[in-house]
């Protein structure tokens, strides 16, 4: 749905982020898995066995909606040491 560098940037009626998303979604299943092999998640936290990172996330009402934020940690956290921007999905909880 959207990436902010904040999670207090986002605001659902205007969506800042133009163009195609890379990341476009995730189920969460029991037991800490997830659709894809290479994540696992627990107690707030997505952990990816290949980048070796643990990333928050988060659920939060906005409007009577929920919408998950997830922390993306890509080469510019891991390989520049930036603070990771958020994915912004909506949230079937």
């Amino acid at each position: 749905m959207a990436f902010v560098s904040a999670i207090d940037e986002f605001e659902p009626e205007r969506p800042r982020t133009t163009g195609e998303l890379y990341f476009k979604g995730l189920t969460f299943l029991e037991n800490g898995k997830t659709t894809e092999a290479w994540w696992t998640w627990t107690k707030g936290v997505l952990i990816h066995s290949g980048d070796q990172t643990a990333s928050h996330y988060e659920i939060r009402q906005i409007k009577g909606r929920p919408y998950l934020f997830l922390e993306w940690k890509s080469g510019d956290f891991t390989i520049s040491g930036r603070k990771p921007s958020y994915y912004v999905l909506r949230s079937e909880q």
